[in-house]
């Protein structure tokens, strides 16, 4: 099967999950209307944080 004809609906896919703010997105503008630029600042650091602790959890193969 020519997996290239359907690369189309995965380019299409990736972009609205990079277009499209998540939650996150909502959570730092959230912290950064509320509490000022340090606040959002802090929001992100704390995203990035916990994204570095599922990767290290995932790699040492813990199971949820």
């Amino acid at each position: 099967m020519d997996h290239g004809n359907h690369l189309w609906l995965f380019f299409t896919l990736v972009f609205g999950i990079i277009a499209l703010p998540g939650m996150d997105m909502a959570f730092v503008l959230s912290n950064a209307l509320a509490g000022g630029r340090k606040s959002g600042l802090f929001a992100v650091v704390g995203i990035v944080v916990g994204g570095m602790c599922h990767v290290l959890a995932a790699s040492l193969g813990v199971h949820g």
